[in-house]
């Protein structure tokens, strides 16, 4: 196939990359709809990447037709505002030295490509150790047995598919990730699934890869496995720390988490950092109405313990669902706001 392409529809991320959710759906990123045709309960993240959809994604791409999969990125920019397509352009032509023309020398006229992944947004597993009051069993194994019992004594019909333990292989071949620049890891608990520690070990190229991991940080050594130890070697380490409060409001949010245990390892985290400069993080703060009046006591203590050294590293989410913990619907915006 000609490796000339329509650049006004084209985006490295169908081609280079892959997002594995806990329940087998796939996305080409975050901002995609959905791989259809994919279950990775049933086939590897190799195979998924040339399923007809896949494929047919980055053929439209490549002719200049605007894949509905991809509508959001085409809508943003039909209202001349910056997508994610054009963001994820620049960052690999920026920071990798890569443009498209790069990724589609051996492609097929059907969009059929060889994996060679140089990003990776994988969550394999919905396997936690919490029970977060605004998470679900969809995320967490935590929540499947209460889901089951609340259901049943409502006489509410679920089905019964959905409430389980998902955890699979990643089905990633060495040769699939020899490029690999960036990796982001998320669950359930990253840090409570052991192929997460297997991949992990696997990757060749550590001093070439930036490793992202989404944790509550409540272990550190896990089995055989030290965390510290496993990933000292990578470019470049990024701990994505969530925490929805300090000492009795953040147990009470996060069934499981417990205070003490939280902030012994974030001390271990800042030696580790003083030791190895290529260790970094941030805390990732949900914000319910269960500690929207928090936030500012939390912000003082992060800062007290010299857990953050700028506001920035304190990244706020507002909870939209469930529903019943959106601070929107409880006429209080103006206290909110003071």
């Amino acid at each position: 196939m000609s490796t000339k392409c329509n650049s006004n529809k084209t985006c490295v991320l169908p081609f280079s990359h892959f997002i594995a959710y806990p329940m087998g759906d796939a996305r080409a990123c975050a901002m995609s709809g959905k791989i259809k045709d994919v279950d990775l309960n049933k086939t590897s993240i190799d195979e998924a990447f040339n399923s007809k959809e896949y494929k047919k994604l980055r053929s439209d791409m490549l002719n200049g037709v605007e894949n509905d999969i991809c509508k959001i990125c085409y809508n943003m920019e039909s209202r001349n505002s910056e997508s994610y397509r054009q963001k994820a352009n620049n960052e690999y032509k920026n920071t990798f030295g890569l443009d498209i023309e790069d990724l589609i020398v051996d492609i097929k006229e059907d969009g059929e490509l060889k994996p060679n992944f140089i990003k990776l947004d994988i969550r394999p597993s919905n396997i936690c150790n919490f029970k977060c009051r605004t998470c679900s069993s969809e995320y967490s194994t935590r929540w499947i047995e209460e889901e089951r019992e609340y259901n049943l004594s409502k006489g509410i019909e679920f089905d019964e598919s959905k409430l389980i333990t998902a955890e699979k292989s990643y089905g990633i071949s060495d040769e699939s990730i020899v490029n690999l620049k960036e990796i982001y890891i998320a669950g359930g608990e990253p840090l409570y699934m052991t192929e997460m520690y297997k991949f992990i070990e696997g990757i060749k190229n550590k001093s070439k890869t930036s490793l992202h991991i989404h944790t509550n940080l409540t272990t550190l050594k896990f089995k055989k496995y030290d965390l510290f130890e496993l990933l000292k070697d990578f470019e470049a380490i990024n701990l994505f720390i969530s925490v929805d409060g300090i000492g009795e409001i953040g147990e009470y949010i996060r069934t499981g988490f417990k205070w003490k245990t939280f902030t012994k390892n974030v001390d271990k985290l800042l030696i580790m950092e003083e030791m190895y400069p290529n260790f970094h993080h941030n805390f990732h703060f949900t914000s319910s109405i269960l500690n929207v009046f928090h936030f500012f006591e939390f912000l003082e203590e992060m800062k007290k313990r010299k857990y953050v050294k700028t506001d920035s590293q304190i990244q706020y989410y507002p909870v939209r669902w469930p529903t019943y913990f959106n601070s929107i619907n409880f006429n209080m915006k103006n206290e909110i706001l003071e």
